[in-house]
């Protein structure tokens, strides 16, 4: 299917033009370079904390392909209470680049382009498991959130 075929390519080419624009252009918020920068820094690496943290379930089921390659559904860790962290997490990152670097363009792209991108990965992935597990995926669809947790 061609969306299967765009949604990878338009995940990665959204994350690069965050980086780019953060990176050049102009203007920055009127944040402090001190505060701006470690503040920035945190959120990433907290992003990447969680990030690895997803990896480490998924092992060698995160290759990148929007259809499952294994037969196991993952329902742990943090995928406990959301079905897509990674995306989370990359969000998450991209936001703190565009906050260490002061880059108001860098959180426009990111919320604008990079985060429908990101769903719309999402939504051909959960179509794919949903086909995969049936019933299964459905009961952990409705108990976990989609990029965030259900709070009730």
């Amino acid at each position: 299917m061609r969306g299967e075929r765009l949604a990878p390519l338009a995940y990665v080419s959204t994350a690069l033009l965050v980086m780019v624009v953060s990176f050049w252009l102009e203007p920055r918020f009127p944040l402090r370079r001190e505060i701006a920068k470690p503040a920035g820094l945190l959120v990433c690496a907290l992003a990447m904390l969680l990030f690895t943290w997803a990896l480490a379930h998924l092992r060698s089921a995160f290759l990148g392909n929007v259809d499952p390659v294994t037969n196991q559904l993952f329902t742990s860790g943090p995928y406990r209470w959301l079905r897509h962290p990674t995306y989370l997490a990359t969000v998450i990152a991209l936001i703190g680049l565009a906050l260490a670097l002061r880059s108001p363009w860098g959180l426009a792209v990111t919320l604008v382009l990079f985060l429908p991108a990101a769903i719309y990965r999402a939504r051909l992935e959960e179509s794919a498991l949903a086909c995969r597990f049936g019933p299964a995926w459905d009961d952990y669809a409705a108990r976990t959130g989609f990029l965030f947790p259900k709070l009730w």
